[in-house]
């Protein structure tokens, strides 16, 4: 039962961050901005393919994200923006550099394996903070080995 009741304070948690983020929004994409909100992604002609693709991905978190790429000027940046203001915050453990679940369900990284070996907190007692999700750019031209290291 105190499983349930943990899940339910952080999904309060992360609505009151959302709410908060949403009253104190400021001009972070102001070139998609439409009216004072952003520009919804339903409003891009076209690209049907890419915005079933950042959809799906925005519901199964588990697909690993959604490369884009098209010419110059086909919306590519707008619609992932926009898919991006659309996404709920995230919970993390506080601190944490590669916003590792408190769960730890997608992973946890070498740095904390190595201080919970080491008699650190527990990964489900270490505190956590509710984030907004976040938006990655990758650089053009970037080599795969670059992006996510060699073997």
């Amino acid at each position: 039962m105190t499983v349930n009741v943990a899940a339910e304070d952080r999904a309060k948690a992360a609505m009151e961050a959302e709410e908060d983020a949403n009253k104190n929004k400021g001009a972070e994409f102001e070139t998609m901005d439409l009216g004072g909100r952003p520009f919804p992604l339903s409003m891009v002609v076209g690209q049907d393919s890419i915005k079933q693709a950042l959809l799906l991905s925005a519901v199964n978190t588990r697909m690993g994200g959604v490369v884009i790429s098209g010419g110059k000027g086909t919306a590519k940046s707008i619609m992932a923006r926009a898919l991006h203001q659309l996404l709920p915050p995230i919970e993390v453990i506080k601190g944490s550099p590669f916003n590792i679940a408190p769960d730890g369900e997608f992973g946890v990284d070498d740095f904390l394996k190595t201080d919970i070996a080491n008699g650190g907190t527990p990964l489900e007692e270490r505190e956590t903070e509710v984030i907004k999700a976040p938006f990655v750019q990758v650089p053009l031209n970037v080599m795969e080995d670059r992006l996510i290291g060699s073997a």
